[in-house]
């Protein structure tokens, strides 16, 4: 496990799951084609009554619908590592909330039972990427536009974040198909989250 302290190796293998974070990202060109984002049943599908209100007021609805879309689904991704939940997505269940939301960035929460996720998402031209975390913890995230095997981009920059040997570290699903980080053999609770979409694809983790 490279220079790794043993405390500090104690704590990634511990690393408590109300952290839990996850991400997701939308490559625009490729969602214009895959979905007629317009439909007034499918909006309905996908978001509550007041979510498509702010749909139809907003100046710039498409973004809009797939900055929901991104919140729902990171904060999907969270929820589920966090209670090891089977596969089981309704995005009408959860519902979001914009505290800011600007043209290069945009902050919120979503909520869906009795838990709240808070939400933190960049813009480019192309592409929207979401962060959805229980408290807001700090986290490192990379953004790639270009195919890349984001498992190893990840690890890589695990191992460089933490002082350990790439080779020492390996992601694998779980029993629920959640990614998890095995570290010399050991499962991690180190939270984590990637994604893929089209051109590009997001990874995230929690820093400590």
């Amino acid at each position: 496990t490279g220079c790794l302290p043993l405390e500090m190796q104690k704590t990634l293998l511990n690393a408590k799951c109300p952290e839990m974070i996850g991400n997701d990202i939308v490559d625009l060109q490729l969602a214009a084609k895959e979905i007629n984002w317009k439909r007034p049943r499918l909006q309905s599908k996908i978001f509550s009554e007041n979510e498509q209100e702010f749909l139809q007021l907003s100046e710039n609805p498409e973004q809009l619908f797939w900055l929901f879309w991104t919140m729902k689904e990171a904060a999907y991704k969270a929820h589920q590592r966090r209670f090891l939940l089977p596969r089981k997505f309704n995005p009408k269940s959860f519902r979001c909330k914009l505290h800011l939301s600007e043209s290069a960035e945009s902050s919120g929460i979503v909520q869906v039972e009795n838990c709240h996720y808070s939400t933190a998402a960049k813009f480019s031209e192309n592409a929207i990427h979401c962060v959805a975390s229980v408290e807001n913890s700090p986290v490192k995230q990379q953004i790639f536009s270009a195919s890349k095997n984001l498992k190893d981009e990840l690890t890589c920059a695990l191992a460089a974040h933490y002082k350990l040997s790439p080779e020492a570290l390996k992601i694998e699903k779980n029993l629920h198909f959640i990614p998890q980080l095995i570290i010399g053999g050991k499962q991690s609770n180190l939270p984590f989250s990637i994604s893929h979409h089209g051109n590009y694809s997001a990874y995230v983790f929690a820093v400590n």
